[in-house]
């Protein structure tokens, strides 16, 4: 609809909505964008995202003022990662525990979450597949049907789990990808 032969073509053809399409042309994407968030219902998950809204602040951010706070963030993620590894990873060993722990982990519980770094991502990533994991077997049952309990579990269609964490590492992915490092390849094989 953005290219001038398409929009040509459906003002030629007297087509209805060459007014709407007007206001794409000279807007372009945002306007699209925010027409299509008018069809979905109001306080979805496309409506926070767009809204740049931050699910993710707890693990993204750590507090200098309270220790308890930092604390918590720590034995979350430390909670994750070994979700991940005592799952994921024995199926498929693609990180290696040790190293992870002390080249990865440490260096964020210490340092924090720096924007466009491997280390980020790749972390972010292993958080995203602990929760996934952690999820599945302890989230509560995704549908029941005649009062019987699905067998799946973990997250809605809307909200799978993990997925806050899974978009965070995508947003820093960009940063990335053109990296050739060891780490860089273990991000993209998760």
């Amino acid at each position: 609809m953005l290219w001038p032969s398409i929009y040509q073509h459906l003002v030629n053809e007297r087509v209805e909505t060459v007014p709407s399409l007007h206001h794409a042309f000279q807007e372009g994407t945002p306007w699209i964008v925010e027409q299509a968030l008018h069809l979905q219902p109001t306080g979805s998950h496309a409506h926070e995202a767009a809204a740049g809204f931050e699910t993710l602040d707890p693990l993204m951010t750590t507090s200098n003022n309270s220790n308890l706070s930092t604390t918590f963030i720590l034995r979350e993620a430390q909670e994750l990662v070994d979700a991940y590894f005592e799952t994921f990873n024995m199926l498929y060993p693609i990180l290696d525990r040790d190293m992870f722990q002390k080249g990865i982990v440490d260096r964020l519980a210490s340092n924090g979450y720096v924007e466009g770094e491997t280390s980020t991502v790749l972390a972010l990533t292993v958080f995203a597949l602990g929760s996934v994991a952690m999820e599945g077997v302890f989230g509560p049952s995704v549908s029941v049907q005649k009062g019987v309990r699905s067998g799946f579990r973990g997250g809605r269609a809307q909200t799978p789990p993990g997925i806050e964490i899974f978009n965070a590492a995508r947003r820093q992915a960009g940063f990335v990808m053109t990296l050739c490092t060891l780490e860089n390849a273990q991000i993209f094989l998760l």
